[in-house]
């Protein structure tokens, strides 16, 4: 009996390439240590360095020239997808425990002029650094599957920013960033028939490993009105072009009658295959009012839908389908406190939602992305000693969505074929960072 796989690669590659367009933007990263621990709701406040992305507006809010950075020591990650693998009716999840350390975000902001009226700022800021590593494994009387799925993902966003108090209480302000996002994937897929994978009577092996980056450009307008104790601020995200963008992938694959390696049946190609991203206008609005020794701080976070967020139209060699993402219209908003003990320590806390703001998996594409939605609570306390302040946070994170079903089958008659069906996705997240900034 032999086992074939027909088509695995193509809608493998299909999917690396998806999921870069897919992460090409981060709607909401949280980025900064007292904006992480308010949950994110921070577009009102925006009185740190990371400013520069909330709302650059707030810049010259600064108490004076600062530099500041934050640091997660780690984020622990539980994922879990159903049914990664099925042989026959019996199917098998792709779990996977992953533990990253992601600097977040550093910046330096200068206030100018006499009367302080001018703020110029340098960021560099890392919404996401991480690798996946998960294996699965199905067997069966007649044939058994392993797939094993190793991810990165990393994206970096620096550039300068500039903001402008107009009037008392009112400022406005822009950043403009080069966002860089690298992602590399390799997944391995091995199926066999006639018995286990380490003694089979025929074996299959395909792999393909991905290579992919982004360049783009992001662009941050803002504008802040202060009066009193009530602060609103106003953040816009145009839609942003990208410069430049490639996929290389190698793919191979082998088959063998017998238990030996099949050596030298093995294909290698590469593609350079490229993306048209365009992203979606988003809109934050944020409100913060300051009472004594509270502030209280919300955030409402608006994307459009419309057009297509993404085409792709791969070269005809590569045999892989043209496809499009939309967006879709969301959502999403961030509550935040904190509570000023005494002059040198205070804590806050927040809870915020992050609904995906593109269209969920079609049950029949096994190359759609993956859609998550998250939700998820803050909690974090500074102490400052003269000019230096010292921040550590704590977060958790639940996300619950659909993944494409890239899935392998093997039927009763020995033959290896994809499924187009959603999986369900879940994940859980803590995070532990540390940040500190200096006044100068």
């Amino acid at each position: 009996m032999t086992v074939r796989t027909p088509g695995l690669v193509a809608a493998s590659l299909l999917a690396a390439g998806t999921a870069l367009a897919e992460g090409h933007y981060t709607p909401a990263p949280l980025l900064g240590e007292r904006a992480a621990s308010l949950a994110g709701a921070f577009t009102a406040v925006a009185d740190e360095p990371t400013a520069a992305w909330y709302n650059p507006a707030g810049l010259v809010a600064l108490p004076g020239s600062v530099l500041g950075g934050s640091l997660d020591l780690y984020e622990l990650s539980f994922y879990r997808r159903a049914d990664a693998v099925r042989l026959g009716d019996e199917g098998q999840p792709l779990e996977a425990r992953q533990l990253a350390t992601v600097p977040s975000a550093f910046g330096v902001a200068w206030l100018l002029g006499e009367d302080r009226d001018q703020a110029v700022a340098m960021s560099l800021l890392v919404p996401e650094s991480e690798t996946l590593s998960a294996a699965v494994a199905a067997e069966g009387t007649d044939a058994s599957v392993v797939r094993e799925v190793e991810i990165t993902d990393q994206t970096w966003l620096a550039g300068p920013s500039y903001a402008l108090r107009l009037a008392p209480g009112l400022s406005v302000g822009a950043s403009l960033f080069y966002e860089l996002r690298r992602r590399r994937e390799s997944d391995r897929l091995r199926t066999a028939a006639g018995g286990a994978p380490e003694a089979p009577a025929a074996l299959r092996l395909e792999s393909a490993d991905y290579d992919a980056a982004r360049g783009a450009l992001v662009a941050v307008a803002g504008a802040r009105w202060a009066t009193g104790p009530w602060a609103l601020g106003l953040t816009l995200y145009p839609p942003t072009p990208t410069l430049h963008d490639a996929l290389h992938i190698y793919r191979s694959s082998g088959a063998s009658p017998g238990p030996e390696a099949p050596a030298g049946l093995y294909l290698r190609q590469t593609f350079d295959t490229g993306w048209e991203v365009r992203t979606p206008w988003r809109l934050h609005a944020g409100v913060a009012w300051r009472g004594g020794a509270w502030l209280v701080s919300a955030d409402v976070r608006g994307q459009t839908g419309g057009d297509a967020f993404a085409t792709y139209a791969p070269p005809e060699e590569s045999g892989l389908p043209a496809r499009t993402i939309r967006p879709r219209p969301i959502v999403n908003g961030a509550l935040g406190a904190e509570l000023v003990l005494n002059e040198d320590l205070a804590v806050r806390a927040g809870a915020y939602t992050r609904f995906a703001g593109l269209e969920h998996p079609d049950g029949d594409d096994p190359a759609a992305p993956e859609v998550v939605d998250q939700m998820g609570a803050a909690f974090g306390f500074t102490k400052r000693d003269g000019a230096t302040t010292m921040t550590v946070g704590l977060g958790y994170t639940y996300a619950s969505g659909a993944s494409p079903g890239l899935r392998q089958v093997v039927g009763d008659d020995g033959r290896a074929r994809l499924v187009g069906e959603a999986d369900a996705v879940r994940r859980h997240a803590l995070r532990f960072s540390l940040g500190g900034s200096y006044a100068f």
